[in-house]
């Protein structure tokens, strides 16, 4: 019985460093996890500011793929194009980055992350619209030259929806419009005369 007792006892003082690590998952290297969430607090931050040449300065230029999720690449030009055109229609980003996981694959860190954005988009009939995205993605990250770059990023799901609350106006708005104009209309009667 004692014996039982002293090897629960070591099992439990082994598995207790793992328990206690924190939110990551046992197994991964903790400084790289403190790493990465630095790194994707400075992307968010980029993201707030609308700051497209930081949000560039994260990735690699020589060798970064993007790839959405039909499955289509794009290379760091087509990357960097395409974001700069994004930005300039989006204002008012608060967007926040969670690691679900981090596993290290010779020697570059692969992250596997959560994003949750609110912002609004710029619509050239309703204006600013508010809107609502989600996006889960793996993201390789290689040390060059001893700063961390994305050299890719593999979208595995992504939503956006328009903000039900401002759907709700916009309703009630139109529904309003159209009352008042009937109202006129019916008003009339369309008599010979016409509307006095």
């Amino acid at each position: 019985m004692i014996r039982a007792t002293a090897v629960v006892h070591a099992l439990m003082l082994a598995v207790a460093p793992a328990l206690s690590a924190g939110p990551c998952l046992a197994g991964q290297d903790r400084g790289s996890m403190i790493v990465l969430e630095k790194l994707y607090d400075q992307q968010d931050q980029a993201l707030a500011n609308s700051d497209v040449e930081k949000l560039l300065s994260f990735v690699d230029p020589d060798s970064y793929v993007f790839i959405d999720e039909k499955g289509k690449r794009w290379s760091f030009p087509e990357y960097r194009d395409t974001l700069r055109n994004v930005m300039s229609n989006r204002r008012h980003i608060d967007q926040t980055t969670r690691i679900k996981d981090v596993q290290t694959q010779d020697g570059k860190l692969v992250a596997y992350i959560e994003e949750a954005a609110r912002y609004e988009l710029k619509d050239e009939t309703d204006g600013w619209v508010p809107v609502n995205e989600t996006m889960t993605a793996e993201e390789t990250w290689d040390n060059k030259q001893g700063e961390w770059k994305i050299v890719l990023t593999k979208t595995l799901r992504s939503r956006l929806a328009i903000d039900e609350q401002w759907l709700k106006r916009k309703q009630a708005i139109i529904e309003g419009w159209q009352k008042a104009r009937e109202s006129v209309i019916n008003g009339c009667n369309f008599s010979i005369n016409g509307c006095r």
